[in-house]
């Protein structure tokens, strides 16, 4: 993903000057634009495509385009079609994609917008029957399949694959038999190789994102060398 020249600081508590205000700043810490901030709204989560556009998503659907001087550069339509009790429970921007965790009185499902270039009205991946703790995604021309991949954890444990539209379950590493707890975190490495999973109980594991191999855990509450 494209690094912009631009950096988020988020609210200050302590600066009586931009408290209320979302801040903008260059590399060199010049601030370059600054947003009021609404603290009646719930923010999901916020990031930058790869053209220098800062995406704010908001729980009700609502999404925020703004450029590097916190000017609005469009007005896209909620991303929730219909009332009710839907909400958006997280996402994720990834170059100029961003997908969508929604959640329902008793259902989730992903969605994506795969150009927010053009097009800010979001289509289903799939519906799942549960909760996940947390997700990362792999777009289709980053992954080794060539499809787009989708990986969440479960809340009883173990990790989903979400991939054309079909979902699947593992709660122990393929061809290693070493069980996955309840994943807390995911993180991928740059080449989207590696994919790290930080569980419940402190340990991390790494092992291959095509979930061929693991490569090692470590546990987090105490020094002991990785396995």
């Amino acid at each position: 993903m494209m690094i912009p020249d631009q950096v988020i600081f988020g609210i200050p508590e302590t600066n009586q000057l931009f408290r209320q205000y979302l801040t903008i700043h260059n590399s060199a810490g010049k601030i370059t634009g600054k947003v009021r901030w609404d603290f009646n709204k719930k923010l999901v989560d916020m990031g930058w495509t790869s053209d220098e556009i800062l995406v704010l998503v908001y729980e009700t659907g609502e999404m925020e385009l703004l450029n590097i001087y916190g000017e609005k550069v469009a007005y896209p339509n909620n991303l929730i079609e219909s009332s009710g009790d839907i909400r958006i429970k997280d996402c994720e921007v990834f170059e100029n994609m961003l997908i969508l965790l929604f959640q329902d009185r008793n259902s989730h499902s992903f969605h994506h917008i795969r150009n927010l270039s053009s097009n800010y009205k979001p289509d289903l991946i799939s519906d799942i029957s549960i909760d996940p703790t947390c997700f990362k995604t792999i777009p289709e021309r980053h992954s080794s399949s060539g499809n787009l991949e989708i990986f969440a954890g479960h809340p009883d444990g173990g990790l989903i694959v979400i991939m054309e539209h079909r979902v699947r379950r593992f709660t122990q590493i393929p061809f290693s038999g070493e069980d996955i707890a309840v994943v807390m975190s995911i993180a991928l490495t740059a080449n989207n190789v590696l994919l790290a999973l930080l569980l419940e109980n402190g340990d991390v594991i790494v092992l291959r994102s095509n979930l061929s191999e693991g490569i090692g855990r470590y546990s987090t509450y105490n020094e002991t060398v990785p396995k």
